[in-house]
């Protein structure tokens, strides 16, 4: 494990240490008495957790044997901030037992502003299709709702500045992780749309103390 990872992850441990933990009914979109529901399988996963560092990929594992990252999701806004260190704590180590290249893909995917990742989806030619036989505009206003804006938003609202500069290092370094393996670089657009202003915000230096 490299010197990087460990210091961002203390990075994680620093700035979330007193994370608010919320509700077990503010975790994720359940669907009480419907336990096929994917929201509801998210919240029985996440709801029991006690702390944010308890979660693990392991426990997004299906029979089937892959992790159903789908999961995120339908996690509440306040669910995905709690659980967003956890979720980093792992997606950083690509080459962790658990299939971490696919955590790490979900969770960026749930850190970059949906009006960003449908500039890049309108660009798909199976989507524009799709669209145009429904009689839909193949426009950004004609997928993304303020609604979808808002839950965003919400995810992120609380977070202090030096929390979303944890965030942002954490990006940047699967940035340079994804460019070095030649994958789709998702983490550099999600810097790009929005991360990358807070890349200088309260660093914790190697030594441990606050910057």
């Amino acid at each position: 494990m490299s010197s990087k990872l460990e210091q961002l992850r203390a990075d994680l441990a620093r700035h979330f240490a007193d994370q608010a933990r919320p509700a077990a009914d503010a975790i994720a979109f359940d669907a009480p008495g419907d336990p096929s529901y994917e929201g509801s399988r998210a919240a029985r996963i996440f709801a029991r957790l006690p702390t944010w560092q308890a979660f693990a990929p392991g426990l997004l594992r299906v029979p089937q044997g892959y992790l159903d990252t789908d999961l995120l999701g339908f996690l509440q806004p306040g669910g995905f901030a709690y659980f967003l260190p956890g979720l980093l704590w792992h997606a950083l180590d690509l080459d962790g037992p658990d299939h971490n290249a696919v955590l790490a893909d979900a969770v960026v995917f749930g850190l970059t502003p949906p009006d960003h990742w449908l500039l890049g989806a309108l660009d798909d030619p199976d989507l524009r299709a799709g669209l145009e036989r429904q009689g839909v505009p193949a426009t950004r206003e004609s997928l993304v709702d303020d609604p979808i804006r808002a839950q965003f938003a919400a995810k992120i609202a609380g977070f202090s500045p030096a929390q979303r500069g944890s965030v942002a290092r954490a990006l940047d370094f699967l940035a340079d992780e994804y460019a070095r393996r030649g994958h789709d670089n998702a983490p550099r657009r999600a810097l790009d749309a929005l991360w990358g202003r807070y890349l200088g915000a309260a660093p914790t230096p190697a030594d441990g103390r606050q910057a």
